[in-house]
């Protein structure tokens, strides 16, 4: 980063491009350019007296030819994190990710049971046997599979849902309850196993190995709820 005064790149600051600016030209994202500057990948002039940092249009036109060439024969480099491959990967240590919550855009909670359930995150029911939490989660999969209100009375979401329970038999209890609960059960789908090799056994999910399937299965029902029952017989050896 060059500092300077208030004669020469002082008087041109207004001319040079700011973050958002580099981050156009070089098709990148905002928070690539905040970290490349941060690594001191990228030079910058922060003339005193001035806060924000700015860019010289001839940086940034080197840095765009050097994205451009083939390196020894390999495919053109397509991210300033892959111009010094060799070099990241010498330099690489394992360490903690940090984000800082300046370039963290603000959202929304997308609720299914609003103030409840939010969507598209883990929520866990917790507590002693016997209290009826299979049950509870059987009565969400029908109000969401027929579209039904929440029993607080706010307005339901309409979809599929996809159920691993590993407790309860299918016939004698989970699609009963499902029929007394008025469940749309043409949008309950469970699944009961996974193969992992041809013609073998048919094993029960493991979630730390068999994400991927479930992945499928969850993209091909479109589900909007998701059960499973008890988690810790789907998480496979933990020790």
């Amino acid at each position: 980063m060059i500092d300077t005064n208030k004669g020469g790149l002082y008087a041109e600051y207004d001319k040079l491009l700011n973050a958002s600016q580099a981050a156009d030209l070089l098709s990148l994202k905002l928070s690539t350019i905040r970290r490349l500057t941060y690594e001191r990948a990228l030079p910058v002039i922060r003339p005193t007296g001035k806060r924000a940092v700015r860019y010289r249009l001839s940086d940034l036109e080197s840095l765009l030819k050097k994205r451009s060439q083939p390196n020894a024969g390999r495919r053109a480099m397509k991210t300033p994190e892959m111009m010094n491959a060799q070099e990241h990967n010498a330099q690489w240590k394992p360490g903690p990710i940090i984000v800082c919550l300046s370039e963290v855009k603000s959202e929304a909670v997308n609720w299914l049971w609003p103030h409840y359930i939010p969507g598209g995150k883990l929520t866990l029911l917790i507590g002693d046997p016997g209290l009826g939490k299979s049950f509870l989660t059987l009565d969400l999969a029908s109000r969401v599979s027929a579209g039904t209100s929440w029993p607080d009375g706010t307005t339901g979401v309409h979809g599929n849902v996809v159920l691993l329970t590993a407790e309860d038999g299918l016939g004698d209890t989970v699609r009963p309850r499902l029929d007394v609960a008025g469940a749309d059960t043409s949008r309950v789908f469970a699944i009961t196993g996974v193969r992992r090799k041809e013609n073998a056994i048919t094993d029960l999910v493991q979630l730390g190995q068999d994400l991927q399937p479930c992945g499928i299965v969850l993209k091909e029902t479109q589900a909007r709820l998701v059960i499973i029952d008890p988690l810790s017989a789907y998480l496979g050896n933990t020790e």
